[in-house]
């Protein structure tokens, strides 16, 4: 789309697929992150970045056997464990709240 050079768009179209699903995967942590730092709380949000950056450092290592691919699986990875994390820890923080009564006398 932002170039006309064949060379370079050779090269992209071996890494299209990883570049259609990596929104995919790392989107959703943007959104909990929204919703975290709204209520204001960072600790979910600081675990799932370290959660996901030992994802990312394990899934490295594979450049060494399948090359730039490596690359790109860690970075899906990197999304995957973060959206996965915050996902779990919102349903945890769910559970804890408590649920909505109605308020007696007021109809």
């Amino acid at each position: 789309m932002f170039s006309a050079d064949s060379e370079l768009l050779l090269v992209a179209s071996v890494y299209y697929n990883w570049i259609l699903i990596f929104p995919l995967t790392g989107g959703f942590a943007m959104l909990y992150e929204g919703v975290f730092a709204g209520r204001t709380e960072g600790k979910p949000v600081r675990n799932s970045m370290i959660q996901g950056f030992i994802t990312f450092a394990v899934l490295l290592l594979s450049v060494n056997w399948i090359g730039n691919h490596g690359v790109w699986l860690a970075f899906i990875g990197f999304g995957l464990v973060r959206s996965g994390s915050l996902h779990l820890a919102e349903r945890r923080t769910q559970k804890k709240a408590p649920s909505r009564t109605r308020l007696s006398g007021i109809r």
